[in-house]
């Protein structure tokens, strides 16, 4: 441990201003590297973009580590908020290690610890593995995952993965861990059956995995060294979830994708686990919303839209969201042309409290408004305020709340509050999880003609959860999910045999 602890960046300018900010979260981290690439001439930070954009860099200086958060911070956030709403709930009850392979400078221990917070979870993080081939980036990692999680043992790595021997990974037998993988396709010098031999030669017990890359197509290469990766690891048994979003899906309006794998080995029921391996994929619970006004309201009213809407009433002012300037957003496989146009300087100067996000915005007249409606028993401003409660936007993140007002929702009768409500209790987010529940909210849901209900009947049928299984009422599902041009559930008939590849049904 004490070497460890020297091992850790100490002395320089960056370590100096980390330590001085109080109630730390990623994106006060990020807001240091912002400032310091803002600071720089615009020359300057022209060619350090340009060196990220030709393909990964040990990050072995200072300028390069803050170029990667500058650009691609906000990405791996949203990516691994994502990934860390599908982790068993009964997994935040244990305490667990931490195996971060090759995730330069921590990012995803520091979202870990935001997710923690937001969600009023208080896990305790034994022992940090970080695994890293810079030294200096590896120390940076260091200096995070101590302040960040301060009474946790530190294990450093500095090794690339195909280096790693079974030594570097040794770990006690009990307990829960948790594996992060960031981008499985950087690791092409490694077979996938050599890495997952690794891990499982050295991890026993009950390991939950989260695995992240970004999407290029259902048979590209990267999506395949994935997925052969998870396979290696099951046994082909499947994936607890699994997703791959493209454009303007992992976050809306911006060109970001995520191929994203949540799976788990070695579940131990008694002690309080659930043994997911070998179960039926699960498809995405992504929440379901109307950003819309509602007809009852003739008075004028500003709408600020966040999503596509199906219908904007005519008595809505729309207005565009005010944001913050944004960074560079670059390509991620680091295949394309190196010149790039030079970024636009903000039109603002960001004083540092307000980097470090030292003020706190009122509720926005949009947020109140929606809340009048949603008070005054309108379904549809109830499902839209559950869904802003359970992403975080515009109010403080709250599941409880979610849960709230999506229930008040769907005992109207509401679809989309309906299967929102569902996920929430397969989930037990903001709410006892109750398979039984879910079930019946995700069966009215569908009986209205939500696709994505009809996909987790399907999967709950097929594995007994919430209902008795019955295979053959969880291919009706699936067909109907399917009938409505769905492709997870044409994807899944497919792997079922069901359909043929050219979706064509198969003659028995």
């Amino acid at each position: 441990m004490q070497e460890e602890r020297k091992m850790m960046e100490k002395g320089t300018i960056y370590s100096l201003v980390i330590r001085a900010i109080e109630n730390l979260t990623f994106q006060k981290v990020k807001a240091v590297s912002e400032q310091f690439m803002h600071d720089l001439p615009q020359e300057v930070r022209e060619i350090l973009l340009n060196e990220l954009k030709c393909g990964p860099k040990l990050m072995e200086t200072e300028p390069s580590m803050a170029a990667f958060l500058y650009t691609y911070g906000n990405i791996y956030e949203a990516r691994l908020q994502r990934a860390f709403t599908h982790l068993s709930p009964a997994f935040f009850r244990h305490e667990i290690e931490w195996f971060d392979y090759d995730d330069g400078q921590a990012v995803g221990l520091m979202v870990y610890h935001d997710f923690l917070k937001s969600r009023n979870l208080h896990q305790q993080i034994r022992r940090i593995t970080l695994v890293h081939p810079s030294e200096s980036c590896l120390k940076r990692g260091a200096l995070h995952a101590h302040l960040f999680f301060p009474k946790t043992e530190l294990r450093l790595v500095c090794k690339s993965v195909n280096l790693l021997r079974p030594e570097d990974l040794l770990t006690d037998s009990q307990g829960a861990k948790l594996h992060l993988l960031m981008n499985i396709r950087n690791v092409d010098s490694v077979s996938a059956v050599g890495l997952s031999k690794l891990i499982q030669a050295n991890v026993q017990g009950y390991n939950q995995f989260v695995c992240l890359s970004p999407f290029y197509g259902d048979l590209s290469e990267t999506t395949a060294r994935l997925d052969a990766f998870v396979d290696w690891l099951t046994g082909g048994a499947g994936t607890f979830f699994s997703e791959n979003l493209k454009a303007g899906q992992l976050l809306e309006g911006k060109p970001w994708t995520c191929a994203l794998r949540v799976f788990a080995t070695g579940g131990v029921e008694e002690d309080g686990f659930e043994d997911l391996s070998g179960q039926e994929e699960i498809p995405a619970q992504e929440p379901l919303h109307e950003i819309q006004e509602v007809e009852e309201e003739p008075a004028a009213v500003t709408c600020e839209i966040t999503s596509p809407s199906e219908d904007i009433p005519d008595n809505c002012e729309i207005t565009k969201p005010t944001e913050a300037p944004e960074t560079v957003t670059l390509p991620e496989d680091g295949s394309e042309s190196c010149e790039i146009p030079a970024p636009e300087e903000p039109d603002v100067v960001v004083t540092e409290s307000e980097a470090l996000g030292v003020f706190e915005p009122e509720e926005p007249d949009s947020i109140r408004q929606l809340r009048v409606l949603a008070e005054q028993g309108n379904a549809r401003a109830q499902n839209n305020l559950g869904f802003m409660y359970e992403i975080g936007q515009d109010v403080s993140q709250d599941d409880a709340e979610a849960v709230k007002w999506y229930h008040k929702a769907a005992e109207q009768g509401h679809a989309k509050a309906q299967y929102n409500l569902a996920n929430h209790y397969a989930l037990g987010r903001g709410i006892a999880q109750n398979y039984n529940a879910a079930a019946q909210w995700y069966l009215r849901a569908a009986e209205q003609g939500i696709p994505s209900a009809m996909n987790h009947l399907g999967t709950m049928y097929a594995v007994g959860r919430g209902v008795e299984k019955n295979e053959a009422e969880s291919m009706r599902w699936y067909t109907k999910a399917a009938e409505r041009g769905d492709e997870y559930a044409l994807r899944i008939l497919q792997k079922k045999f069901v359909l043929t590849g050219s979706g064509n049904r198969r003659l028995e």
